[in-house]
């Protein structure tokens, strides 16, 4: 129950933040969000949102472990720490599955490399890694 409650109280501002900057969520993965941007609807500006996504996550996390911390129910759980992916490319979008079960998701090589970039981000000891693809500086800056 505290964990349920626990992952409700990360996954929920997360999400709102994806949201808010017209990102799509794909899925959860246990403490894990898949979105995406720039489908269903088109976005111009779907690498800056994606990238504000990424630093008002960093922040909001800021704030939500000095409150967890504060918060006896939650103070047996060690700080949260996240790894952000962010990758861009053409991607295929739809719904993939099975006759009996399907989601609105996103297939392609560029999905798999914001995957592996997330990764990396333990390896180097960082919470965001951004693929080179099409970034501009200023989406970055901000």
């Amino acid at each position: 129950m505290r964990l349920t409650q626990f992952m409700n109280s990360f996954l929920t501002p997360m999400t709102e933040i994806i949201t808010e900057r017209q990102g799509t969520i794909d899925k959860y993965i246990g403490d894990c969000i898949m979105a995406f941007w720039n489908a269903p609807l088109d976005d111009p500006d779907h690498v800056e949102h994606a990238v504000q996504a990424a630093q008002a996550m960093r922040r909001k996390l800021v704030e939500l472990n000095r409150l967890w911390q504060a918060e006896p129910a939650y103070q047996v759980f060690l700080p949260v720490r996240i790894g952000l992916g962010i990758n861009t490319g053409e991607c295929v979008v739809g719904n993939f599955g099975s006759q009996q079960h399907f989601d609105y998701s996103l297939l392609g090589d560029p999905v798999n490399l914001a995957s592996r970039l997330e990764g990396l981000g333990k390896v180097y000891g960082i919470d965001l890694v951004i693929g080179e693809r099409r970034l501009n500086a200023s989406a970055i800056r901000r």
